[in-house]
Protein backbone atom coordinates (compact mmCIF):
# COMPACT_ATOMS: atom_id res chain seq x y z
CA UNK A 1 0.00 0.00 0.00
CA UNK A 2 2.73 2.48 0.58
CA UNK A 3 4.47 1.46 -2.74
CA UNK A 4 1.64 2.32 -3.89
CA UNK A 5 1.09 5.84 -2.45
CA UNK A 6 5.11 6.51 -3.30
CA UNK A 7 4.55 5.74 -7.21
CA UNK A 8 1.43 7.61 -7.04
CA UNK A 9 2.82 10.92 -5.58
CA UNK A 10 5.70 10.30 -7.95
CA UNK A 11 3.90 10.79 -11.00
CA UNK A 12 1.99 13.58 -9.59
CA UNK A 13 5.12 14.96 -8.59
CA UNK A 14 6.31 14.59 -12.26
CA UNK A 15 3.04 15.58 -13.87
CA UNK A 16 3.28 19.08 -12.35
CA UNK A 17 6.23 20.39 -14.37
CA UNK A 18 6.03 21.69 -17.84
CA UNK A 19 7.31 18.96 -20.41
CA UNK A 20 10.84 20.98 -20.85
CA UNK A 21 11.75 20.17 -17.32
CA UNK A 22 10.48 16.74 -17.68
CA UNK A 23 12.71 16.18 -20.70
CA UNK A 24 15.56 17.72 -18.75
CA UNK A 25 14.92 15.33 -15.78
CA UNK A 26 15.44 12.58 -17.95
CA UNK A 27 18.45 13.33 -19.38
CA UNK A 28 19.62 14.22 -16.15
CA UNK A 29 18.66 10.69 -14.74
CA UNK A 30 20.40 8.91 -17.79
CA UNK A 31 23.55 10.68 -17.51
CA UNK A 32 23.78 9.59 -14.03
CA UNK A 33 22.98 5.87 -14.87
CA UNK A 34 25.45 5.94 -17.53
CA UNK A 35 28.13 7.71 -15.11
CA UNK A 36 27.23 5.01 -12.57
CA UNK A 37 28.01 1.94 -15.00
CA UNK A 38 31.37 3.54 -15.51
CA UNK A 39 32.48 3.89 -12.16
CA UNK A 40 31.61 0.69 -11.47
CA UNK A 41 32.68 -1.17 -14.04
CA UNK A 42 34.31 0.60 -16.92
CA UNK A 43 37.39 -1.81 -15.53
CA UNK A 44 35.95 -4.99 -16.56
CA UNK A 45 37.14 -6.16 -20.27
CA UNK A 46 35.25 -5.10 -23.09
CA UNK A 47 33.04 -2.90 -20.79
CA UNK A 48 32.93 -0.28 -23.80
CA UNK A 49 32.53 -2.51 -26.64
CA UNK A 50 29.37 -3.95 -24.60
CA UNK A 51 28.08 -0.34 -24.16
CA UNK A 52 28.14 0.52 -27.42
CA UNK A 53 26.73 -2.68 -28.67
CA UNK A 54 24.02 -2.59 -26.27
CA UNK A 55 23.45 1.05 -27.56
CA UNK A 56 23.55 0.93 -31.32
CA UNK A 57 21.48 -2.64 -30.69
CA UNK A 58 18.72 -0.19 -28.59
CA UNK A 59 18.78 2.50 -30.90
CA UNK A 60 18.27 0.11 -33.99
CA UNK A 61 15.41 -1.36 -32.15
CA UNK A 62 13.73 1.75 -30.79
CA UNK A 63 13.86 3.15 -34.15
CA UNK A 64 11.84 0.17 -35.69
CA UNK A 65 9.81 0.35 -33.25
CA UNK A 66 8.52 3.70 -33.14
CA UNK A 67 8.85 3.63 -37.25
CA UNK A 68 6.30 1.30 -37.09
CA UNK A 69 4.32 2.60 -34.15
CA UNK A 70 3.61 5.63 -36.95
CA UNK A 71 2.98 3.85 -39.52
CA UNK A 72 0.30 2.42 -37.81
CA UNK A 73 -0.81 5.29 -36.23
CA UNK A 74 -0.91 6.93 -39.70
CA UNK A 75 -2.60 4.46 -40.87
CA UNK A 76 -5.63 4.22 -37.76
CA UNK A 77 -5.66 8.19 -37.91
CA UNK A 78 -5.86 8.21 -42.19
CA UNK A 79 -8.86 5.40 -42.09
CA UNK A 80 -10.15 7.86 -39.27
CA UNK A 81 -10.31 11.20 -40.84
CA UNK A 82 -12.04 9.56 -44.08
CA UNK A 83 -14.61 8.21 -42.01
CA UNK A 84 -15.08 11.60 -40.37
CA UNK A 85 -14.76 13.31 -43.63
CA UNK A 86 -17.16 10.98 -44.87
CA UNK A 87 -19.79 11.28 -42.19
CA UNK A 88 -19.36 15.35 -42.43
CA UNK A 89 -19.74 15.13 -45.87
CA UNK A 90 -22.69 13.06 -45.77
CA UNK A 91 -24.30 14.98 -42.94
CA UNK A 92 -23.59 18.04 -45.06
CA UNK A 93 -25.30 16.85 -47.91
CA UNK A 94 -28.42 15.75 -45.99
CA UNK A 95 -28.45 18.98 -44.88
CA UNK A 96 -28.77 20.43 -48.57
CA UNK A 97 -31.13 18.52 -49.29
CA UNK A 98 -33.34 18.72 -46.22
CA UNK A 99 -33.04 22.72 -46.01
CA UNK A 100 -31.08 22.23 -42.55
CA UNK A 101 -29.03 25.75 -43.08
CA UNK A 102 -28.88 28.96 -41.43
CA UNK A 103 -30.66 30.35 -44.64
CA UNK A 104 -33.30 27.34 -44.23
CA UNK A 105 -32.83 27.16 -48.45
CA UNK A 106 -32.30 23.12 -50.03
CA UNK A 107 -30.46 22.32 -52.80
CA UNK A 108 -33.13 21.34 -54.86
CA UNK A 109 -34.80 24.85 -54.17
CA UNK A 110 -31.84 25.95 -55.56
CA UNK A 111 -30.94 23.61 -58.09
CA UNK A 112 -34.61 22.39 -59.43
CA UNK A 113 -37.80 24.11 -60.26
CA UNK A 114 -41.19 22.90 -59.42
CA UNK A 115 -41.01 20.68 -63.08
CA UNK A 116 -38.19 19.17 -62.29
CA UNK A 117 -38.44 18.27 -59.15
CA UNK A 118 -41.70 16.72 -60.02
CA UNK A 119 -40.23 14.55 -62.32
CA UNK A 120 -37.50 13.67 -60.01
CA UNK A 121 -39.98 12.57 -57.37
CA UNK A 122 -42.06 10.67 -60.02
CA UNK A 123 -38.85 8.84 -61.14
CA UNK A 124 -38.15 7.97 -57.49
CA UNK A 125 -41.82 6.75 -56.81
CA UNK A 126 -41.63 4.29 -59.61
CA UNK A 127 -39.14 2.57 -58.11
CA UNK A 128 -41.20 1.52 -55.52
CA UNK A 129 -44.69 1.20 -58.14
CA UNK A 130 -44.66 2.40 -61.65
CA UNK A 131 -48.18 2.91 -62.34
CA UNK A 132 -49.09 4.68 -59.20
CA UNK A 133 -46.01 6.99 -59.54
CA UNK A 134 -47.58 9.69 -61.44
CA UNK A 135 -50.80 9.89 -58.92
CA UNK A 136 -49.05 9.86 -55.88
CA UNK A 137 -46.85 12.65 -57.50
CA UNK A 138 -49.46 14.88 -58.40
CA UNK A 139 -50.74 14.85 -54.93
CA UNK A 140 -47.12 15.03 -53.05
CA UNK A 141 -46.63 17.96 -55.49
CA UNK A 142 -49.28 19.68 -54.24
CA UNK A 143 -51.24 20.47 -57.35
CA UNK A 144 -53.88 19.67 -55.41
CA UNK A 145 -55.27 23.26 -55.00
CA UNK A 146 -56.89 22.30 -51.46
CA UNK A 147 -55.92 20.23 -48.09
CA UNK A 148 -57.99 19.52 -45.39
CA UNK A 149 -56.58 18.87 -41.82
CA UNK A 150 -58.34 17.36 -38.90
CA UNK A 151 -61.11 16.86 -40.39
CA UNK A 152 -64.13 16.00 -37.99
CA UNK A 153 -67.41 14.93 -39.53
CA UNK A 154 -70.77 13.67 -36.79
CA UNK A 155 -73.98 12.62 -38.48
CA UNK A 156 -76.92 12.43 -36.25
CA UNK A 157 -80.50 11.22 -37.29
CA UNK A 158 -83.29 11.80 -35.06
CA UNK A 159 -87.01 11.97 -35.02
CA UNK A 160 -88.90 15.03 -34.93
CA UNK A 161 -91.92 16.09 -32.90
CA UNK A 162 -94.78 15.15 -36.22
CA UNK A 163 -92.77 11.87 -36.69
CA UNK A 164 -90.41 12.76 -39.92
CA UNK A 165 -86.69 11.91 -39.21
CA UNK A 166 -84.00 14.80 -39.82
CA UNK A 167 -80.16 14.27 -40.23
CA UNK A 168 -78.42 17.37 -38.83
CA UNK A 169 -74.56 17.14 -40.05
CA UNK A 170 -71.76 19.36 -37.81
CA UNK A 171 -67.81 19.18 -39.70
CA UNK A 172 -64.74 20.98 -39.03
CA UNK A 173 -61.83 21.11 -40.33
CA UNK A 174 -58.34 23.40 -40.97
CA UNK A 175 -58.83 24.20 -44.64
CA UNK A 176 -55.66 24.96 -47.02
CA UNK A 177 -56.05 26.44 -50.36
CA UNK A 178 -53.60 27.65 -52.98
CA UNK A 179 -53.98 31.25 -53.50
CA UNK A 180 -54.67 32.47 -57.02
CA UNK A 181 -52.84 35.34 -58.76
CA UNK A 182 -53.31 38.54 -57.04
CA UNK A 183 -55.07 37.11 -54.20
CA UNK A 184 -57.44 39.44 -52.15
CA UNK A 185 -57.10 40.27 -49.42
CA UNK A 186 -60.21 39.13 -47.84
CA UNK A 187 -60.81 35.36 -47.21
CA UNK A 188 -64.18 33.91 -47.53
CA UNK A 189 -66.09 29.89 -45.89
CA UNK A 190 -68.28 29.22 -48.14
CA UNK A 191 -71.15 27.07 -48.33
CA UNK A 192 -72.50 25.32 -51.25
CA UNK A 193 -76.60 23.73 -51.21
CA UNK A 194 -77.66 22.44 -54.66
CA UNK A 195 -81.37 21.51 -54.97
CA UNK A 196 -80.65 19.02 -57.94
CA UNK A 197 -77.64 17.06 -59.45
CA UNK A 198 -77.34 20.25 -61.96
CA UNK A 199 -76.66 22.31 -59.03
CA UNK A 200 -74.04 19.91 -57.45
CA UNK A 201 -72.82 20.01 -60.65
CA UNK A 202 -72.47 23.86 -60.63
CA UNK A 203 -70.84 23.74 -56.98
CA UNK A 204 -68.25 21.51 -58.54
CA UNK A 205 -67.21 22.72 -61.28
CA UNK A 206 -65.37 25.27 -58.52
CA UNK A 207 -63.31 24.37 -55.24
CA UNK A 208 -63.59 26.99 -52.97
CA UNK A 209 -66.42 25.66 -50.75
CA UNK A 210 -65.81 25.10 -47.30
CA UNK A 211 -68.71 22.11 -48.00
CA UNK A 212 -71.56 21.08 -50.86
CA UNK A 213 -74.52 19.65 -49.79
CA UNK A 214 -77.47 17.95 -52.14
CA UNK A 215 -81.05 18.59 -50.92
CA UNK A 216 -83.58 16.96 -52.60
CA UNK A 217 -86.92 16.95 -50.03
CA UNK A 218 -88.94 18.61 -51.95
CA UNK A 219 -90.94 20.79 -49.72
CA UNK A 220 -87.58 21.92 -48.01
CA UNK A 221 -86.43 23.29 -51.63
CA UNK A 222 -89.18 25.30 -52.26
CA UNK A 223 -89.12 27.09 -48.89
CA UNK A 224 -85.36 27.89 -49.68
CA UNK A 225 -86.20 29.36 -53.31
CA UNK A 226 -88.71 31.24 -51.97
CA UNK A 227 -86.02 32.78 -49.10
CA UNK A 228 -83.37 33.13 -51.65
CA UNK A 229 -85.82 34.82 -54.26
CA UNK A 230 -86.63 37.36 -51.26
CA UNK A 231 -82.90 37.45 -49.99
CA UNK A 232 -83.70 36.60 -47.26
CA UNK A 233 -80.86 35.45 -45.44
CA UNK A 234 -82.13 34.45 -41.69
CA UNK A 235 -84.72 32.63 -43.25
CA UNK A 236 -82.72 30.24 -44.66
CA UNK A 237 -80.50 30.00 -41.80
CA UNK A 238 -83.90 29.53 -39.48
CA UNK A 239 -84.71 26.79 -42.12
CA UNK A 240 -81.36 25.05 -41.90
CA UNK A 241 -80.70 25.66 -38.28
CA UNK A 242 -77.18 26.89 -39.80
CA UNK A 243 -74.22 27.55 -37.25
CA UNK A 244 -70.82 29.13 -38.84
CA UNK A 245 -68.09 29.08 -36.32
CA UNK A 246 -64.53 30.57 -37.09
CA UNK A 247 -61.49 30.39 -34.73
CA UNK A 248 -59.20 32.82 -33.89
CA UNK A 249 -56.36 32.13 -31.29
CA UNK A 250 -57.56 28.66 -30.82
CA UNK A 251 -61.20 30.18 -29.22
CA UNK A 252 -64.56 29.49 -31.46
CA UNK A 253 -66.65 32.62 -32.43
CA UNK A 254 -70.04 32.35 -33.98
CA UNK A 255 -71.00 34.24 -36.76
CA UNK A 256 -74.13 36.63 -36.77
CA UNK A 257 -76.57 36.33 -39.20
CA UNK A 258 -75.61 40.02 -40.33
CA UNK A 259 -72.25 38.98 -41.38
CA UNK A 260 -73.76 35.93 -43.87
CA UNK A 261 -73.96 36.69 -47.50
CA UNK A 262 -76.47 34.78 -49.88
CA UNK A 263 -75.87 34.13 -53.28
CA UNK A 264 -78.31 32.43 -55.85
CA UNK A 265 -77.09 29.71 -58.25
CA UNK A 266 -79.32 29.97 -61.18
CA UNK A 267 -79.11 28.18 -64.61
CA UNK A 268 -79.83 29.87 -68.26
CA UNK A 269 -83.62 30.27 -67.89
CA UNK A 270 -82.71 31.78 -64.24
CA UNK A 271 -84.15 29.33 -62.27
CA UNK A 272 -82.39 28.79 -58.81
CA UNK A 273 -80.67 25.47 -58.98
CA UNK A 274 -78.95 26.31 -55.19
CA UNK A 275 -77.50 28.95 -52.45
CA UNK A 276 -74.44 30.05 -51.38
CA UNK A 277 -73.80 30.90 -48.03
CA UNK A 278 -70.68 33.03 -47.20
CA UNK A 279 -68.67 34.78 -44.54
CA UNK A 280 -65.54 36.52 -44.16
CA UNK A 281 -63.19 35.02 -42.33
CA UNK A 282 -59.47 35.49 -40.62
CA UNK A 283 -56.77 33.42 -42.12
CA UNK A 284 -53.14 32.80 -42.48
CA UNK A 285 -50.83 32.96 -45.36
CA UNK A 286 -48.53 30.18 -44.91
CA UNK A 287 -45.18 30.45 -46.30
CA UNK A 288 -45.61 27.63 -49.68
CA UNK A 289 -48.06 29.82 -50.92
CA UNK A 290 -51.00 28.68 -49.40
CA UNK A 291 -53.83 30.26 -47.24
CA UNK A 292 -55.56 28.42 -44.39
CA UNK A 293 -58.35 28.90 -41.90
CA UNK A 294 -59.81 26.79 -39.21
CA UNK A 295 -64.27 26.66 -39.25
CA UNK A 296 -67.06 24.60 -38.14
CA UNK A 297 -70.44 24.34 -39.93
CA UNK A 298 -73.98 22.73 -38.77
CA UNK A 299 -77.18 22.47 -40.15
CA UNK A 300 -80.35 19.77 -40.34
CA UNK A 301 -82.03 19.17 -43.03
CA UNK A 302 -84.42 16.21 -43.75
CA UNK A 303 -83.01 12.49 -43.34
CA UNK A 304 -82.64 10.63 -46.67
CA UNK A 305 -85.60 9.10 -47.93
CA UNK A 306 -83.66 6.54 -49.70
CA UNK A 307 -81.67 5.47 -46.60
CA UNK A 308 -78.25 5.91 -47.21
CA UNK A 309 -75.86 8.41 -46.66
CA UNK A 310 -72.27 8.32 -48.38
CA UNK A 311 -68.99 11.03 -47.31
CA UNK A 312 -67.13 11.79 -50.59
CA UNK A 313 -63.73 13.33 -50.13
CA UNK A 314 -62.62 15.38 -52.79
CA UNK A 315 -59.19 17.05 -51.43
CA UNK A 316 -56.63 15.15 -49.82
CA UNK A 317 -56.80 14.80 -45.98
CA UNK A 318 -54.13 15.39 -43.59
CA UNK A 319 -53.62 14.86 -39.88
CA UNK A 320 -56.70 12.89 -37.88
CA UNK A 321 -60.13 12.25 -39.29
CA UNK A 322 -62.48 11.33 -37.70
CA UNK A 323 -66.52 10.57 -38.49
CA UNK A 324 -69.42 9.65 -36.18
CA UNK A 325 -72.43 8.15 -37.40
CA UNK A 326 -75.21 8.38 -35.26
CA UNK A 327 -79.15 7.17 -35.66
CA UNK A 328 -82.05 6.98 -33.81
CA UNK A 329 -83.60 3.72 -32.43
CA UNK A 330 -86.85 4.23 -34.29
CA UNK A 331 -84.95 4.06 -37.48
CA UNK A 332 -83.07 1.31 -37.31
CA UNK A 333 -82.72 -1.75 -34.50
CA UNK A 334 -78.99 -1.91 -33.91
CA UNK A 335 -76.72 -0.44 -35.58
CA UNK A 336 -75.25 -3.40 -36.57
CA UNK A 337 -77.95 -3.16 -38.86
CA UNK A 338 -76.07 -0.40 -40.81
CA UNK A 339 -73.73 -1.10 -43.48
CA UNK A 340 -70.43 0.68 -44.34
CA UNK A 341 -68.28 0.64 -47.23
CA UNK A 342 -64.72 2.96 -46.60
CA UNK A 343 -62.62 3.62 -49.92
CA UNK A 344 -58.85 4.67 -47.98
CA UNK A 345 -55.38 4.90 -49.04
CA UNK A 346 -54.58 1.06 -47.96
CA UNK A 347 -55.90 -1.83 -49.34
CA UNK A 348 -58.58 -4.01 -48.16
CA UNK A 349 -61.63 -3.15 -46.22
CA UNK A 350 -60.42 -1.24 -43.31
CA UNK A 351 -62.20 -2.50 -40.53
CA UNK A 352 -59.92 -2.15 -38.15
CA UNK A 353 -61.05 2.04 -38.24
CA UNK A 354 -64.27 1.11 -37.25
CA UNK A 355 -65.11 0.88 -33.64
CA UNK A 356 -68.96 1.05 -32.03
CA UNK A 357 -69.23 3.65 -29.36
CA UNK A 358 -72.88 2.84 -27.86
CA UNK A 359 -75.70 0.32 -29.63
CA UNK A 360 -77.03 2.95 -32.12
CA UNK A 361 -73.16 4.82 -32.70
CA UNK A 362 -70.55 3.79 -34.90
CA UNK A 363 -67.18 6.22 -35.12
CA UNK A 364 -64.43 5.86 -37.66
CA UNK A 365 -61.38 7.33 -36.67
CA UNK A 366 -57.74 7.10 -38.74
CA UNK A 367 -54.55 9.02 -39.17
CA UNK A 368 -53.52 7.93 -42.48
CA UNK A 369 -53.63 10.67 -45.01
CA UNK A 370 -56.94 10.23 -47.00
CA UNK A 371 -56.74 10.20 -51.19
CA UNK A 372 -58.64 12.48 -53.30
CA UNK A 373 -62.21 10.80 -53.97
CA UNK A 374 -61.93 8.46 -51.35
CA UNK A 375 -65.59 7.82 -50.01
CA UNK A 376 -67.54 6.24 -46.59
CA UNK A 377 -71.56 5.14 -47.72
CA UNK A 378 -73.90 3.91 -44.76
CA UNK A 379 -76.86 2.30 -45.42
CA UNK A 380 -79.77 1.01 -43.43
Amino acid sequence: MKKDNYTSGFVRFVSKYPRRIKVSMMFIIIVLCALLLFFEFGSEANFKKNVYYEIITGITFTTITVFIISIFNWIIGTKEIQEVQRDNTLQQMMDLLSGNTPDKNSIINELYSPEATSRILENALSRLNRRLAQSYCQMASCKEDVIRENFDYDISMFQNNNGSFSMEQNLKYKRYFRLPEKASSECYLQCGFAFSTNGLNKLLEQNSYFLREEITDPALVNQLKTAANNNDVAMIIGILHLNITTTINETEYYVKTADIQLEPIKDRDDEIMGIILRTKVNYTDEDDGFRSYFGRVSFVIPAPERKRFYCVFTDPIIGSTKFKFRIDPKMVTDINDVDYLEVLTRAGSGVEHMKRISQYTMEFCTSDTILPNSAIIAFW
